[in-house]
C-alpha cells in the first residue's frame, strides 16, 4: 500500500459567478489510502474572495471568508469538495493543504480564472437614424458586450459557448462587406431584409467589426430596424438582448444604378433584360427595384441573387448554381437551380417554361393565410428535378394550380409540401417517386393543413422502360420497377390515377392493417390505421389494365403498399406469376426464392397445404432440413407466405438446369400444377430482384422476405391478418 496523500486537481479552473463552468479534466478530490480523518485547508490568494463547499455529504465545512476548512472521511472530503464554490472574479490561486492523522500532507495550487455572470448587451445604440433612399448607407453604432463571453474566451473557453445576431429590416435590404467565408462566422440572408449571424464566443470581436460596416439600401419611407443577439447554448445560458432604431429614409429615387461594395454588389431600380440579354452574377447582388424582360441570369457558384421586395421576371434560359430569391418569380422560358430557392411571394410559370431543380424550391415564402396562392404552372408549363417542391412556411400551407405539369423523372423524387394542388397533371416515370405530403415534417410544418388533391388533378405512371430497381425505402421484395406515388395522409385525396400497371405502386406511410375495400373497375378504397388508431380510408379512382387486380403489399420500410397482379393467378414469384416465371441460380450455392407468395380470391379459415419440389436440388426452410420435396401446411395464406419467404433453394453442383414444380390438392387450390424452370448461372452474375449474386445473397441476407398480405376481386372486402 503507498504511503502517502495526494490532491488531485487541474492546473486551472474557470468560474461563471461563483460556480465551476470550465470542464475538468480531473475533479478536484483527495487520495488517501491510509484512511481516517482527512483535513483539508484552502486558501484564496484573492482576500476579497469568498469560498464555500457543502456540507451535506456528511464532512465538516468551516468557511472564513477567502479560506475554507474541511474535514471527515475521504468520501465526505471529496464530496465536500465537488460543490466548492469561489465568488471571486479575475484571476487568483487557491493554495490546498491537505494532511491526515498518519501526519502526512499534501500541497497543490491552482489557478482560478473568474468569469463575471454578466450577459449581453449592446452598448448605447443609436435609437434613430437618417438615411438616404435609394443609396447604400451605414447604420453604425451597433456595438455588442458580453463580459462573460469575453472572459470566457479569455481563458481559452470560447468555442464552447454558441450566440446569433438577429438583425431585421422593415423594408430595403441589409449588407455586411466585410464578411468572408474564410472568417468562420456563419451568415445568412445578407442583401435581404433580414441577417443572422451564427458565431461562438471567441469570435465576438470579429462579429463586432462586422458590425461596424453594416449598411443599408432600400426605398423611400420611414423603416426601422429590430436587433436582437441571444446566448444560444453553453455555460452562459440563453440569454437574450434586443432592440429597435427607427430609420428616416429620406430623399428621392434617382436613375437605376450599380453600386459595388467588397463581396456585394446593390442594383438600385428597375433592371430590364432584354430578348437575349443575360445578367451574370459572380457575388452578391442585390436588387430594390426588380427585374423584368424577356432575358435570362446566370448565377454562378457561391453566388447569390436576391430580389427580396420585387418580382424577377425571365423569358430566356436561365442558370443558378449559387443561391436565388426574389419576392416573386415570373418565368416564361428555361431556369435552372441547382441548389434550391426561396421565393416569398407567387411563382408563376408560364405556357412553355421549363423549371428543373434540385433541393429545395419554396414559392409562397411569406403568405400569413392558408391556401394563398403560391405556384401556378400555365398550361404546357413544366417543373421537374429532384427534391422539395414548398407551398407556404412553417405555419401556412399554399396553393399550387394551374394546367401545367409536374414531371417527375427516373430515379428521381419530388416531395409535395402544400395545402391544396389543384389543376395540374403530376406525371411519375418509372424508377420515380412522387410524395404528396411531407414524409417526415417538422412539428407544426404543413401538418395543421394536410395536403388536399383535387378532383381536377391528374396523376399520370409514364410506364416507360428501363428502370432499375427500387433501392432503399422503397424497394419491396417484388424488386417492381415502375413509378411511386407515397400518399402521405392528405386531408382529401380526389385526383384521377392514370395508366396504374403493374410494376407502378402506390404507398400509404403512417397506416397499418392496410385492406382494400369496394374493388371495381374504374376504382377501389383503401382503408387503414393511423398512429391515434383511427382508421383513415381513400377513394383511388384510377382504371387499370384488363386481366389485373389491385393488391396489398408492404414496402422495404414497413408501409404498406397498393399495386397490381393478374388477375387469374395465384402463385406469385418474384412479382409474375409463377406459370410464367423463371428462377435464376448458381449451382452449390444456397437462395431465397424471390417474391414467392400465394394470393386466394377468399378463405373461410381452412389450412393451406403446398407441395414442393425440385429435380436437381434441394429445399429447404431457415435452419431446417434440406430435402428434394417437401410439404407445407399453414394454418392462413399469411403464414403460408411467411414459409415461402423463408424458402431456400441449393441447386447441385454441376448442374445445367432445374425444375420447381409447384402442386396442391388442398381444397382452396385443387388440382394446383405448376413447373417452373430454373435456369443455371454457372458464371456467376447477379440474381433477379437482388444487387449481388445468389452466393453473396446467402452470405449477407437473412433470406428474410416481406409476405404479400391479401388481394380483392371486384366487390369483395378483404380482411388482413392471419
Amino acid at each position: 500500500m503507498t504511503n502517502r496523500i495526494d490532491i488531485i486537481a487541474p492546473a486551472t479552473i474557470s468560474l461563471l459567478g461563483s460556480v465551476v463552468v470550465a470542464p475538468l479534466s480531473l475533479p478536484l478530490s483527495v487520495v488517501d489510502p491510509s484512511g481516517g480523518v482527512i483535513s483539508v485547508t484552502i486558501i484564496a490568494g484573492n482576500a476579497g474572495s469568498w469560498l464555500t463547499a457543502s456540507s451535506a455529504g456528511g464532512a465538516t465545512v468551516s468557511s472564513a471568508g477567502s479560506t475554507l476548512s474541511i474535514s471527515g472521511g475521504l468520501a465526505q472530503v471529496n464530496a465536500a469538495l465537488a460543490s466548492l464554490q469561489d465568488s471571486g472574479t479575475g484571476l487568483d490561486t487557491l493554495h490546498v493543504i491537505a494532511s491526515d492523522p498518519a501526519l502526512l500532507s499534501a500541497v497543490s495550487d491552482i489557478a482560478v480564472f473568474g468569469v463575471p455572470a454578466a450577459g449581453a448587451a449592446f452598448v448605447a445604440p443609436p435609437t434613430r437614424l437618417s438615411l438616404a433612399s435609394y443609396l447604400v448607407s451605414p447604420i453604425s453604432g451597433l456595438v455588442l458586450a458580453n463580459p462573460a463571453a469575453t472572459a470566457l474566451a479569455a481563458a481559452g473557453q470560447g468555442t464552447s459557448q454558441f450566440m446569433a445576431i438577429t438583425l431585421s429590416a422593415a423594408s430595403g435590404i441589409l449588407l455586411l462587406p466585410g464578411l468572408t467565408a474564410l472568417g468562420g462566422i456563419s451568415a445568412s440572408g445578407v442583401g435581404t431584409g433580414q441577417i443572422i449571424l451564427n458565431f461562438t464566443a471567441d469570435q465576438l470581436a470579429a462579429v463586432n467589426a462586422l458590425l461596424a460596416g453594416l449598411q443599408w439600401a432600400g426605398p423611400l419611407g420611414l423603416s426601422g430596424l429590430a436587433y436582437a443577439a441571444r446566448d444560444v447554448a453553453g455555460p452562459l445560458g440563453s440569454a437574450v438582448t434586443s432592440g429597435n432604431i427607427t430609420l428616416d429614409i429620406i430623399g428621392a429615387q434617382g436613375p437605376a444604378t450599380t453600386i459595388s461594395n467588397g463581396v456585394d454588389k446593390v442594383i438600385l431600380g428597375v433592371t430590364t433584360l432584354g430578348v437575349g440579354g443575360t445578367l451574370v452574377v459572380s457575388q452578391n447582388v442585390s436588387d430594390i427595384g426588380g427585374i423584368d424582360g424577356a432575358g435570362a441570369v446566370m448565377i454562378n457558384p457561391e453566388a447569390t441573387l436576391q430580389v427580396p421586395y420585387n418580382q424577377l421576371s425571365l423569358g430566356g434560359t436561365s442558370y443558378d448554381f449559387g443561391q436565388l430569391g426574389a419576392g416573386a418569380l415570373s418565368e416564361a422560358g428555361t431556369l435552372m437551380i441547382a441548389q434550391g430557392a426561396s421565393v416569398t411571394g407567387l411563382v408563376s410559370l408560364g405556357g412553355g417554361a421549363l423549371l428543373d431543380f434540385t433541393g429545395t424550391l419554396q414559392a409562397g415564402a411569406s403568405i400569413t393565410t392558408n391556401y394563398r396562392p403560391a405556384l401556378t404552372l400555365a398550361a404546357g408549363a413544366v417543373l421537374t428535378g429532384s427534391g422539395d417542391v414548398q407551398a407556404g412556411n412553417f405555419s401556412e400551407a399554399g396553393l399550387i394550380s394551374g394546367t401545367g405539369e409536374i414531371l417527375v423523372g427516373g430515379g428521381d423524387t419530388i416531395v409535395i409540401a402544400a395545402g391544396e394542388i389543384t389543376g395540374t397533371t403530376l406525371d411519375v416515370a418509372a424508377g420515380g417517386v412522387l410524395a404528396l405530403g411531407p414524409i417526415d415534417p417538422l412539428y407544426g410544418v404543413f401538418s395543421a393543413t394536410p395536403l388536399t388533391v383535387d378532383s381536377s388533378v391528374v396523376l399520370n405512371f409514364l410506364n416507360d422502360s428501363g428502370a432499375a430497381t427500387f433501392s432503399g425505402g422503397y424497394a419491396d421484395t417484388l424488386a417492381q420497377t415502375g413509378g411511386v406515388i407515397v400518399i402521405t395522409s392528405p386531408a382529401v385525396f380526389s385526383g384521377t390515377i392514370m395508366n396504374f400497371a403493374p410494376g407502378d405502386r402506390l404507398i400509404f406511410p403512417g397506416l397499418s392493417g392496410l385492406t382494400l375495400l369496394n374493388v371495381t373497375a374504374t376504382h377501389f378504397v383503401v382503408a387503414g390505421t393511423d398512429a391515434l388508431g383511427v382508421t383513415q380510408s381513400f377513394t383511388i379512382n384510377a382504371s387499370y389494365p384488363l386481366g389485373t387486380l389491385p393488391f396489398v403489399g408492404m414496402d422495404a420500410q414497413g408501409d404498406g403498399e397498393v399495386s397490381l397482379r393478374d388477375a387469374n393467378a395465384r402463385i406469385f414469384i418474384n412479382g409474375l406469376s409463377a406459370s410464367s416465371a423463371v428462377l435464376i441460380a448458381q449451382p452449390g450455392v444456397a437462395q431465397p426464392v424471390p417474391g414467392f407468395d400465394v394470393l386466394l380470391r377468399s378463405w373461410s379459415g381452412q389450412p393451406i397445404s403446398l407441395t414442393l419440389a425440385v429435380s436437381h436440388g434441394v429445399l429447404a426452410e431457415a435452419g431446417g432440413t434440406a430435402v428434394a420435396q417437401m410439404t407445407l401446411v399453414a394454418a392462413s395464406p399469411t403464414a403460408l407466405n411467411a414459409d415461402l419467404a423463408a424458402l431456400i433453394y441449393t441447386a447441385n453442383t454441376g448442374v445445367v438446369a432445374d425444375t420447381l414444380t409447384i402442386s396442391s390438392n388442398s381444397a382452396l387450390l385443387p388440382g394446383l400444377s405448376i413447373s417452373v424452370p430454373v435456369v443455371m448461372n454457372n458464371a456467376g452474375g447477379t440474381v433477379t430482384g437482388y444487387f449481388g449474386d445468389a452466393g453473396q445473397i446467402s452470405l449477407f441476407t437473412d433470406n428474410i422476405m416481406t409476405p404479400t398480405q391479401g388481394q380483392a376481386a371486384p366487390g369483395e372486402v378483404v380482411v388482413t391478418g392471419a
